[in-house]
């Protein structure tokens, strides 16, 4: 039969596990922080240059709405257009089949996710996999010691 020593001991590391499995590996702990604060950051640089990029369209866009010479400049420049040349305007059509949705930059949304291999971490299901196992040996040990 156990003691009084030996049942605080293992209430007292049974307690110490739980506490760091919750901190650590829990749905508020340090891992599910840094990846939240992680995309946090991703999400507003994109926030940043989606602003910055606004701003440099609507300056263009007024600059070409007030000058009939910049105005034919640019469609000179981007449709390859002559002087005299005449412009046919067709209706267009929105295909949504695809879900990687082109920005007003024309980059693909893919291409602004941020491959770091040093934020590279394992799946939480599998350290809490492996944190039960070892914590699970460690109590196991503990028993056998004492006894």
């Amino acid at each position: 039969m156990l003691n009084k020593n030996q049942i605080s001991v293992s209430i007292g590391l049974i307690s110490v596990f739980c506490i760091l499995y919750s901190a650590v590996l829990g749905s508020n702990g340090i891992l599910e922080r840094r990846t939240l604060e992680n995309r946090l950051n991703t999400l507003r640089e994109e926030v940043e240059r989606l602003e910055t990029e606004n701003m440099n369209l609507e300056a263009k866009k007024k600059f070409l709405r007030d000058d009939e010479t910049a105005l034919a400049r640019e469609a000179r420049k981007y449709y390859l257009l002559s002087e005299d040349s005449k412009v046919i305007k067709f209706k267009e059509t929105i295909s949504n089949e695809s879900n990687d949705r082109l920005f007003a930059s024309g980059l693909p949304s893919s291409h602004l996710k941020k491959k770091d291999a040093k934020e590279h971490l394992p799946p939480v299901n599998m350290l809490k996999f492996f944190y039960i196992i070892g914590a699970g040996a460690v109590l196991i040990g503990v028993f056998m010691k004492f006894k």
